[in-house]
């Protein structure tokens, strides 16, 4: 993402990239590098561990999940249940969370060209953009609503019951 900013502050001087959570401190200190580097230092910012992070998250214009692995994709399941828009890579699991062009836009990993393409054409299109988080947080609460996830493990036991029974 850090090398896809400046294309997207060529076209939005406005844009800031906030960057929630900790881990490696020497990674940390590299992206720091880079930004600086980049000349873009002042457009991103480094906030750490949140709890909650809800306010970062409801705070943000577009959420851009750019990993190179991802399981499963919490973080962008939680922007898009708050209304966001979401690009994020092609890998792991976020392809069964984002549906392109529908709830998000994907790129392939490590490409900051198509990365900053696709934060540029939902950050200059606000109908499109909003209307990708409407239908995101639709999907969202549809999918991984509580109440329909306990409903279905229930039928999920049920099932295992009544065939245990039978046999």
């Amino acid at each position: 993402m850090l090398r896809a900013l400046p294309a997207i502050i060529k076209t939005v001087p406005t844009a800031h990239y906030l960057i929630v959570g900790t881990g490696d401190k020497d990674y940390a200190r590299r992206l720091q590098t880079l930004a600086n580097r980049l000349g873009i230092a002042d457009h991103v910012h480094f906030v750490g561990f949140q709890d909650p992070v809800r306010p970062f998250l409801a705070a943000l214009d577009l959420y851009v999940h750019p990993a190179l692995m991802e399981g499963f994709g919490i973080a962008v399941v939680e922007a898009m249940a708050l209304g966001k828009a979401v690009v994020a890579t092609n890998t792991g699991g976020l392809p069964e969370v984002v549906e392109h062009e529908r709830t998000g836009l994907l790129v392939a990993p490590r490409s900051s060209d198509e990365l900053s393409q696709a934060v540029l054409s939902l950050l200059t299109n606000a109908p499109r953009k909003g209307e990708m988080g409407a239908l995101g947080a639709a999907e969202v609460h549809e999918r991984f609503d509580l109440a329909q996830s306990v409903a279905a493990m229930e039928n999920v036991y049920r099932t295992v019951l009544v065939s245990t029974q039978i046999g």
